[in-house]
């Protein structure tokens, strides 16, 4: 059957002394001197491109199972083909639970016909949402561990999946082993780690839901829409994590890559300035002899906003001046190089498509549209060498994709997430690789793009800084310049 493997499978790859280190780790924590509530309970905060899946597979093999026994790895969906991949590298079994609500239970029903030539290990992969959708799963089976990979899906207290996962008689109660994996586990603040520890250990420092946390940890910021830590929170919040938690960056691990980051600049057609001018002072967006369209919500006006620094209104491109940028440069200084371009539209994607077809630019896109097998075939293509550029929607393209082979991104915009920013960069790195990481913004010049450029560096320098309030702010003194 397909996903089986011997036991002595001979083709196992080594592991390397970071991860080797990482697995001394997973051991530890099941030691008689940690209180048994703790016992087994594993948070993996490895940077991408580390190899927290290879850590897993390897330490799961020193458990001890018997037949009935099941692992279930929760992910996101384009993650999941990640771990097929490495389950079938490492020789190891597994089930994807995907398709409908019914097709996935059928699936989570599965046994494994056991034999002492085959592999003991039962791997069960589902996505966040599916999940959700089918919560019957969570006791469907004896799940000896569970395995919630790009943890920072349930960060947000009452989202759905976070409640399914870790409410009280929900939550796994009989898994005898836990893992929370995630490259950057507190994108927006230390707040961001709670749902997590929730999910390990039932609380964490004590508190057992995420009000009483905050409450005791955090205090509304001056702007008022933000939580910031009290006095000496900051430092009790970061010991206790470090006593709870294996945590390696890519240069603790002996990876010295650095990236280089550049800025292109191009400049608005006279009618896309005026359109951009009236859309950021009075919230309405007009074009040559259409309709206009008014809003009075901040949000609404950034997206339309940055649509038309992209070239875009009312789902028409009208402006080509990033595109004839990107054509530009993959025929010029990144001709015959791989390259990821990252998208916030998916209107913006398929126009890039059209323009590089048309300038005999071969290319794949990855996007919201495609179904999970689409996304193996798009990967593999970019994988092989059959095309050189792979357009990508940085939602889509932030989990679980390695594009190591590629080093060089663009960033054709830019959304406010900074874990999105920050996890979609990553996804270029590898152990293996020796040359830098190039990454270019194409920015409209005088728009929000360089406004949300700049507010993601801010961010990423304190990660309380309020982009919104940022931009706003940047556009008010834009207007008053006037």
């Amino acid at each position: 059957q397909e996903g089986y493997r011997p036991l002595e499978y001979t083709n196992r790859r080594p592991l390397y002394p970071h991860q080797q280190n990482a697995i001394t780790y997973c051991r530890s924590q099941g030691e008689p001197n940690i209180p048994s509530w703790q016992q087994n309970r594993i948070a993996l905060f490895m940077e991408m491109r580390l190899g927290k899946t290879k850590v897993v597979i390897d330490f799961l093999r020193e458990v001890p199972f018997s037949g009935s026994d099941a692992i279930l790895v929760v992910a996101p969906l384009t993650a999941l083909w990640t771990w097929e991949r490495e389950l079938a590298l490492e020789g190891e079994m597994y089930v994807t639970l995907l398709g409908d609500r019914d097709i996935r239970l059928l699936n989570a029903e599965l046994e494994v016909v056991r034999s002492p030539d085959w592999t003991r290990i039962n791997y069960f992969l589902i996505n966040y949402e599916g999940l959700r959708s089918c919560p019957e799963i969570v006791a469907m089976k004896r799940w000896k561990a569970v395995i919630l990979d790009e943890s920072t899906r349930i960060k947000n207290p009452v989202a759905q999946i976070t409640k399914c996962v870790t409410l009280e008689g929900i939550h796994f109660p009989g898994a005898e082993y836990k893992f929370v994996l995630s490259g950057n586990p507190a994108p927006e603040g230390p707040l961001d780690y709670f749902s997590q520890f929730k999910f390990l250990y039932g609380s964490m420092i004590g508190h057992k839901t995420y009000w009483n946390f905050r409450e005791a940890y955090f205090k509304r910021s001056s702007w008022g829409y933000d939580w910031i830590p009290k006095v000496g929170a900051k430092e009790k919040i970061k010991s206790w994590i470090e006593k709870h938690s294996f945590m390696l960056s890519r240069h603790q691990a002996g990876m010295f890559q650095k990236k280089v980051y550049e800025v292109r600049k191009v400049e608005m057609d006279p009618d896309q300035k005026e359109v951009m001018d009236k859309l950021e002072k009075d919230f309405v967006l007009s074009v040559s002899n259409e309709s206009e369209l008014r809003t009075k919500w901040i949000p609404v006006q950034y997206i339309w906003m940055a649509q038309v620094a992209g070239g875009f209104t009312k789902g028409v491109l009208r402006w080509k001046g990033k595109y004839n940028e990107l054509v530009s440069l993959l025929k010029g200084e990144l001709k015959g190089q791989k390259v990821v371009v990252w998208y916030r539209f998916n209107n913006e994607i398929f126009a890039t498509g059209r323009i590089l077809g048309e300038n005999q630019i071969k290319c794949v896109a990855l996007h919201g549209g495609c179904n999970f097998e689409e996304r193996k075939v798009v990967l593999s293509q970019f994988h092989r060498g059959e095309v050189d550029v792979l357009l990508c929607q940085i939602k889509i393209g932030q989990f679980g994709i390695d594009l190591s082979c590629a080093s060089t991104a663009i960033y054709f915009s830019n959304g406010f997430s900074l874990e999105n920013r920050m996890q979609s960069e990553d996804r270029l790195e590898s152990p293996e690789k020796k040359e830098p990481t190039l990454i270019v913004d194409l920015i409209t010049r005088n728009t929000i793009d360089e406004y949300t450029l700049k507010s993601l560096r801010e961010k990423k320098m304190d990660v309380h800084y309020y982009m919104s309030r940022g931009i706003y702010d940047q556009i008010k003194q834009k207007i008053a310049e006037r």
